[in-house]
């Protein structure tokens, strides 16, 4: 229990202070933030209101959305513990993820309509180069 507490104050911490990170962002580079981020994690950018909001995401959409994002905390969070607990390896949890997040991604695409994927895959940008 006491891990889910601090698991919860965790969380809280780092929204707040990726809300203050961003507030003092320019829209232009908040805007390539979203590119980036797009292009690493793809349909995952799902999770964020702001682009569920560019996207126009209809109410029912974003509830199911919340749906997947809790039930891949509990799927993660038990993987975790399942490592921690020397139930699976390093390389097994990685593979679970991996194959995990695979086939969420393709859900959360699913939810979207042929519109909404395009506008999504319009916030790609320019390839991001790593320095």
């Amino acid at each position: 229990m006491e891990k889910n507490a601090a698991n919860t104050a965790i969380e809280s911490l780092n929204a707040k202070y990726n809300a203050r990170a961003l507030a003092l962002l320019t829209p232009a580079q908040t805007l390539r933030l979203d590119q980036i981020g797009h292009q690493t994690l793809g349909a995952w950018m799902l999770f964020l209101p702001r682009i569920q909001d560019s996207l126009h995401l209809a109410d029912g959409q974003k509830a199911l959305i919340s749906k997947i994002e809790a039930s891949g905390k509990t799927f993660v969070n038990d993987l975790n513990h399942d490592f921690e607990d020397g139930k699976i390896s390093l390389q097994e949890r990685l593979e679970k993820l991996r194959h995990w997040r695979n086939k969420e991604s393709k859900k959360l695409m699913r939810l979207l309509t042929p519109e909404q994927r395009r506008s999504l895959q319009s916030l790609h940008g320019p390839a991001f180069q790593a320095t």
